[in-house]
């Protein structure tokens, strides 16, 4: 930044809200929509959405007005607890807040506020209040009850009588609403999104956002938000009055958040407003718009094809001893979004000829050395966007297009990002090129080659494990990880018990053994048997099971394992499978494992699950080279002859 560009960041973080503890308020939300995406009927069309609809606008609403004074606020005392499914009709009417300011005063002549309305996630714990508010409820709407079933999709679609005697209708499409607002939990349930430091960064940038708007009034493209933005920018609509009073101070206007365009073309509207927002927040502030974690990488993958909700299971792991026997390392893992944004005092016949390299070693993830053009036209970026250890340096080299001519090097640290406790997620400053050759400076006679570099990472997270497994001595399979160090070898005997060990050490210990139709792992733990069942309404092959704990294992690469990369689809579905668990905080399915069916490979998200995964990896594997399998199709004979495999073991010579 130089002065005038951080004289205006200072003015926008001098900007204060009106609604309250917006970090505070930012976390709730994303709690509130934690609890939405469990329960996905509220989400997709259908009869649960439908009501929830109707009891927003005929049973909710009318209830808030009742215990709002005459500028809409909650009165003192009202204790009001609003209800899980109105409180998401509720939350999307509010993000469109020109429609919900208009609805409200052609409704009841006033703006109903947020203020002084608990939700039910907030108050789990006061019993108290939940048990008054149903109260309230039940004897303002008898026989309708205070939380719906999520689960029945035998409601009529239309209220009791009870509930209304006035029609009471509304421009602006709730249901289409709710479903375009659906998405952008899974934007934001990273764990970036649950660091203070990168959360408080969210909101200056949002500040920074709101200013930017403030400062460029005659710039109607200037408004299209990333994702930390909107997060910031959704909390502060949550208030109605504090944001209208807020965006009048700030803007002179209620400012309007359309969520209603949806072309994605790179000549629509959404695509030109973030290269006009890009292209005016750089100039005015000096800094890179896009943030890691903040953008866009993926849609939202598809859902498993399950109808309802699993039962929800407390546990969520299970020990076993044999983990910290394979001694595997953790690694932590970052995305980082790398740009080399300008250069200054390069030779201008040399200027539009160079480009840095970049790479890192060592390191897991970035392997080799990639190009960079120096640009800072918005138009024109070129970024990369990659994942590496959150440690060391990043090398780069100054170098030509069109020769190769290495003109100078310098580094990036990234030591900052190793440390317990991150403080900063972003680096954009100048760094000087080390010359290869003094003469190359003039023996610092003259001005360094200097290139700026805008850098940003997301929170260091704990990287999955790969593992991989190999043929090693006569009967033994060993399963190394990325740097080629032993985790452990295993073998099955011919009464079908799968014995493990471990590098430096002779002590075999028994990891899993045939018990009638059924595989019990790791001293009985956890159990694996094959559902060949053709009418499985999921689709799901095999089953890990210990006590309410279920893992569901699904044909093919499902969840965060959908293939994205052209390259990446050109492998078969079948050559895969994905174990899935399925818990009170993920009733829908949480992918813990991929297997690779075809090369013996494992990506494990999970601690616990290693041991578990190894053997089921090593289990299957062998059913496909033993029977010559070309992968699992649910309700084929591969299942069926899977299921007798695994009901009556491996065969050993093989294996």
């Amino acid at each position: 930044m130089d002065k005038q560009q951080e004289s205006t960041w200072n003015d926008a973080q001098a900007i204060e809200f009106s609604c309250g503890d917006i970090l505070e308020l930012v976390k709730q939300q994303i709690s509130f929509l934690s609890a939405i995406d469990s329960r996905r009927t509220l989400q997709n069309d259908g009869p649960v959405l439908e009501r929830a609809v109707l009891r927003y606008m005929h049973c909710w609403l009318p209830l808030l007005e009742k215990h709002t004074d005459s500028d809409g606020k909650v009165k003192e005392g009202s204790n009001l607890v609003v209800p899980l499914d109105c409180e998401w009709i509720w939350h999307a009417h509010r993000l469109n807040p020109l429609q919900y300011y208009a609805d409200c005063n052609k409704l009841y002549g006033k703006t109903l506020d947020k203020v002084g309305v608990k939700s039910t996630i907030s108050t789990i714990d006061e019993t108290d209040a939940i048990e008054s508010m149903k109260q309230l409820w039940e004897n303002t709407y008898p026989g309708e009850p205070f939380e719906i079933d999520y689960d029945n999709e035998n409601y009529s679609g239309q209220p009791p009588t009870s509930l209304s005697t006035k029609e009471k209708t509304m421009d602006y499409d709730l249901a289409d609403g709710v479903k375009r607002q659906s998405k952008i939990y899974y934007c934001v349930s990273k764990p970036s999104y649950f660091n203070d430091i990168y959360l408080e960064d969210a909101i200056a940038r949002y500040k920074a956002f709101i200013h930017g708007i403030r400062a460029n009034p005659t710039k109607e493209r200037f408004g299209v938000p990333v994702y930390d933005v909107d997060l910031v920018w959704h909390t502060h609509q949550l208030y109605p009055l504090a944001y209208y009073n807020d965006t009048n101070r700030l803007l002179g206007r209620l400012m309007g958040h359309d969520d209603t365009d949806t072309d994605k073309s790179p000549t629509g509207k959404l695509a030109v407003g973030f290269q006009a927002t890009t292209k005016v927040w750089e100039q005015i502030y000096g800094s890179m718009y896009w943030k890691s974690g903040a953008m866009k990488k993926r849609d939202t993958p598809v859902s498993l094809p399950i109808k309802r909700r699993y039962p929800s299971s407390t546990t969520t792991s299970i020990s076993t001893p044999y983990f910290e026997k394979l001694k595997l390392e953790k690694v932590k893992v970052v995305d980082l979004i790398l740009q080399a944004v300008d250069i200054r005092n390069a030779p201008d016949h040399e200027k539009g000829d160079l480009v840095v390299a970049f790479e890192k070693e060592p390191d897991l993830y970035v392997d080799g050395s990639y190009d960079l053009l120096i640009q800072s036209e918005v138009e024109n970026k070129d970024v990369a966007v990659f994942e590496c250890e959150p440690s060391g340096e990043i090398q780069l080299t100054l170098k030509s297009k069109t020769t190769g001519d290495v003109f100078g090097t310098f580094s990036v640290s990234l030591e900052h990002l190793a440390k317990p406790e991150v403080s900063e997620f972003t680096v954009f400053k100048w760094f000087d090129v080390k010359p290869i050759c003094d003469d190359d400076n003039q023996n610092g006679e003259t001005e360094p080659v200097s290139v700026k570099i805008s850098l940003s990472s997301t929170v260091p997270v704990i990287a999955p494990h790969y593992l991989f497994m190999s043929e090693s001595e006569e009967n033994w399979y060993s399963f190394k990880d990325d740097a080629e160090n032993e985790a452990i070898k295993i073998n099955i005997s011919p009464e079908n018990k799968i014995i493990g060990k471990v590098e430096g050490s002779d002590e075999t210990f028994l990891l899993a053994e045939l018990i009638e139709d059924k595989w019990s792992l790791v001293d009985n733990k956890m159990v694996l048997s094959l559902d060949a069942d053709k009418t499985n309404e999921d689709s799901h092959i095999f089953e890990l099971s210990a006590g309410d704990l279920v893992i569901k294992i699904f044909p093919g690469r499902r969840l965060e394992y959908e293939p994205l990369s052209d390259r990446q689809k050109e492998r078969d579905d079948r050559d895969f499978v994905t174990a899935v668990t399925f818990s009170e905080d993920h009733p829908y399915g949480k992918d813990i494992a991929l297997i690779d069916l075809k090369i013996g490979h494992i990506k494990v998200n999970e601690d616990w699950f290693v041991v578990f995964g190894v053997l089921l990896t090593y289990i299957l594997c062998n059913l496909m080279s033993d029977k010559g399998y070309n992968g699992f199709v649910p309700g084929t004979g591969d299942t069926a002859d899977a299921k007798d495999s695994v009901e009556n073991g491996i065969t050993a010579e093989n294996s």
